[in-house]
């Protein structure tokens, strides 16, 4: 073949191809791009809308405003779209167009969670948050309705003895934690608090008496209840001997509970909001790393569907942990404070080397984080100043806190949780530390959520 006919083929069709199949590679690359940016965007977005949740419960007491929360998650999602929109430079969108691309939002709290998602109006669909959904199962065969918890605080109704009654309370292994919970009185390190009668800060010390004895008392009193009335209903509970081991049959109930009740609704909501708008919406699959998240404290799971990336659309969603709240007291994230002399402390994660074989106070992880106050006018409740403090005058530990190095943690404690290692140590006094903390954190917070849920003692 002559070479001005080889030539001619090239041009004709090789240069064509070639040419087709840049454009393809460019346009590829430029979608696989765009993922990326909208992948950072999603993660960037959740990380703020927990931020703004965090620092809005900060102060708020929910058993007198338990309404306040869904303004405050109504924020959220504005903080949610915002940051999104801003991170992937999607400024010519409004709110209103973002929501389309999103089927759902959830936000799980310590006994159930909220979801926002559209519902259908005359005018179409409209975003709004939902009412609150239980992590709730009725027992088969019986009347009695349990809500369940981040933790194993639960909520009983039923007919008992022939009476209709509604009990609260946290089932526990008595006799592995009762000895170790400090009934008389905690000797703790100073802390600030804020009067909100003279409006100043007041410096606290000396000895807390009575909540982890209440504690106790009202655990002990509610599983014997519980063992006597409901614990023979259903084999998860009859094959349970430590309700707060994460491997026992009753733990391990409860998040298939869990699970089912935010992928039920969660489904429900994105399939049919997919059906009536033509789009292709669909709920991820959430792999178990994910669940554990939700399981373990208070979480949101954002999704983002259906924005054009050139050959696809973008289906991504992110699951983020809350640490810093007044929501829950996460028997994995206690602080405690050791008197390091001169007056100064510092505070440690439980399984630190420098606390072993001593007495300690322990606080929730958000005790250690800035305190800010809005001081309004007596009159007309109007914001007059804003004060800022710390609750503990206290430093982060810098091997166990800030860096979270092994070397400074007790050997081989880094691969199990708080619970489970001091349940294991044979440190009488890290137990009881750790137990009398515990219990004094868990009381404090018991009170709001029997409030909520109208028990009376």
């Amino acid at each position: 073949m002559k070479l001005q006919n080889l030539t001619i083929i090239f041009i004709i069709i090789i240069l064509p191809v070639v040419a087709v199949m840049t454009i393809y590679i460019n346009y590829e690359i430029k979608t696989i791009e765009k993922q990326k940016v909208y992948n950072s965007g999603i993660i960037s977005a959740t990380h703020d809308a927990i931020y703004a949740f965090e620092k809005d419960t900060q102060n708020n007491d929910l058993s007198k405003n338990p309404e306040q929360k869904r303004g405050i998650l109504k924020s959220c999602v504005n903080v949610f779209e915002n940051s999104f929109s801003n991170t992937c430079k999607l400024d010519f969108y409004g709110n209103d167009v973002i929501e389309k691309y999103i089927p759902a939002m959830m936000f799980g709290m310590y006994d159930g969670f909220y979801l926002f998602a559209p519902y259908q109006t005359e005018n179409g669909y409209k975003h709004e948050l939902r009412n609150y959904v239980y992590y709730s199962e009725t027992i088969p065969d019986t009347d009695i309705t349990i809500r369940y918890s981040l933790d194993n605080y639960m909520v009983v109704s039923g007919t008992f003895n022939s009476v209709y009654e509604t009990r609260s309370g946290y089932w526990i292994n008595v006799d592995s934690v009762s000895s170790y919970i400090n009934q008389t009185g905690e000797s703790v390190p100073p802390f600030k608090t804020y009067d909100k009668h003279t409006k100043s800060i007041i410096n606290n010390t000396g000895v807390i008496f009575n909540d982890s004895k209440k504690y106790i008392d009202n655990a002990r009193n509610f599983t014997e209840w519980f063992n006597n009335n409901v614990k023979n209903k259903a084999n998860y509970f009859k094959n349970t001997s430590d309700p707060e081991d994460i491997n026992s049959p009753f733990v391990q109930h409860k998040r298939e509970i869990m699970k089912k009740k935010i992928q039920t609704v969660l489904n429900n909501s994105i399939s049919l909001y997919a059906k009536n708008t033509g789009q292709n919406y669909k709920m991820p699959v959430l792999i178990e790393e994910d669940w554990n998240k939700v399981y373990s404290n208070i979480s949101f799971v954002t999704f983002v569907q259906g924005m054009n990336l050139g050959f696809k659309n973008y289906n991504g969603y992110c699951v983020m942990n809350s640490t810093n709240h007044s929501e829950y007291v996460n028997p994995n994230l206690l602080y405690f404070i050791e008197d390091v002399g001169d007056s100064n402390y510092e505070y440690h994660s439980i399984k630190c080397n420098k606390i072993r074989d001593k007495m300690t106070t322990g606080y929730k992880i958000g005790d250690f984080n800035i305190i800010n106050v809005d001081v309004a006018d007596e009159n007309d409740q109007t914001i007059t100043n804003r004060e800022s403090f710390f609750k503990h005058s206290a430093t982060a530990c810098y091997g166990c806190v800030n860096i979270n190095d092994s070397s400074t943690l007790y050997e081989g404690s880094s691969s199990v949780s708080a619970y489970d290692y001091v349940m294991n140590s044979d440190d009488e006094k890290l137990k009881k530390s750790y137990f009398t903390s515990l219990a004094r954190e868990r009381w404090q917070m018991q009170q709001i959520y029997d409030a909520l849920n109208l028990i009376n003692y």
